[in-house]
């Protein structure tokens, strides 16, 4: 399964969703490709890879495969990031089927994997939209106790700039007495690709309980976020 992890707040230099949901599925004996899409390069510096000499970057402008940038750490294989990337996402702008490179680029891998990761940039950008053009399932992870409006805008934005079947969303919170859930649910509905990670923390990602919109009612259940990404991995096949 191809799993894009969108972040539309800061970082929290302690942690990361996608390195967490990575180092997880690994943890159970699953084969894990995390690609940092963050021109940030967070992933890569967290795992200590110095001076990659091929990077997402390099993929991206079509000077080499992304097989040439593997990297290990962890028992994770590794597409590296550098601050190159700020700088193809301008160019990508006027570029020809911008949306669909990273899409292009993963469909041509010879190597299989259980699951593949994206970590995205910080940013609503082209770099996002390539993510969510390639990936199967998106998470949004948010770590404030209030859902930001503006970031609901940003989700349609994004949606409408991908593709039609990205026009709702699954939430995923902390807390299951919140509002943030109405609203959310009434916002979008009718999709079970993207997942909203409601006040998400390093120690709580894999308890974190889910709500589905697959029902009209408000069904809550325990299942935790890494049972659900298994789930939809076995919806695909």
């Amino acid at each position: 399964m191809r799993l894009a992890v969108v972040n539309l707040e800061d970082k929290n230099d302690q942690f990361s969703a996608a390195l967490s949901i990575a180092r997880s599925l690994v943890k159970e004996n699953e084969s894990v490709l995390l690609v940092d899409l963050d021109p940030q390069a967070y992933i890569t510096r967290t795992l200590n890879i110095v001076d990659p000499e091929k990077t997402i970057n390099d993929v991206l402008s079509w000077e080499a495969k992304l097989e040439d940038t593997f990297m290990e750490a962890e028992g994770l294989t590794i597409v590296p990031a550098d601050i190159q990337l700020s700088l193809l996402n301008i160019s990508l702008a006027w570029s020809d089927q911008r949306e669909i490179y990273l899409k292009t680029a993963l469909d041509m891998l010879s190597e299989n994997f259980d699951h593949i990761i994206i970590d995205c940039p910080g940013s609503l950008s082209f770099l996002t939209i390539n993510s969510l053009y390639a990936c199967d399932m998106a998470i949004i992870p948010t770590v404030r106790n209030s859902w930001n409006k503006d970031h609901m805008n940003e989700v349609e934005l994004m949606s409408l700039n991908a593709c039609e079947e990205l026009v709702g969303t699954k939430v995923v919170s902390m807390d299951n007495s919140s509002n943030i859930l109405n609203d959310l649910s009434s916002h979008f509905i009718n999709n079970n690709k993207v997942v909203i990670l409601n006040n998400a923390d390093k120690e709580t990602l894999e308890e974190v309980p889910v709500y589905s919109n697959r029902t009209s009612s408000h069904n809550y259940s325990k299942m935790a976020v890494m049972q659900e990404i298994k789930n939809y991995t076995i919806h695909l096949n």
